[in-house]
């Protein structure tokens, strides 16, 4: 079945949401002062993860870029929401 879903935004440059599979983004705003995703889903499809950047205008793209999914605009500062083709693994210690 159809449905459309809101996702909440973290603000951190990468982090993980779980959607449907295939989500269509309908849009990205602030929501009550929360960055906010809205997604078009299949609410049957099972849950995948998706890898997702958070770039500021004027900031460098990183190599894992995918598709753009919104901008939205807060506190002075305009913020950009792509998919990571692949997460970003942080060093291990030795």
């Amino acid at each position: 079945m159809l449905t459309i879903w809101k996702f909440p935004i973290p603000l951190q440059h990468a982090f993980e949401l779980k959607m449907p599979a295939d989500p269509h983004v309908l849009a990205v705003q602030v929501q009550a002062g929360q960055p906010t995703l809205w997604a078009l889903v299949d609410s049957e499809s099972p849950q995948e993860p998706y890898h997702l950047l958070i770039i500021g205008t004027g900031h460098a793209i990183p190599e894992n870029t995918g598709r753009y999914f919104g901008t939205w605009q807060q506190d002075g500062y305009v913020w950009h929401l792509f998919e990571a083709l692949q997460p970003k693994r942080a060093p291990r210690s030795l």
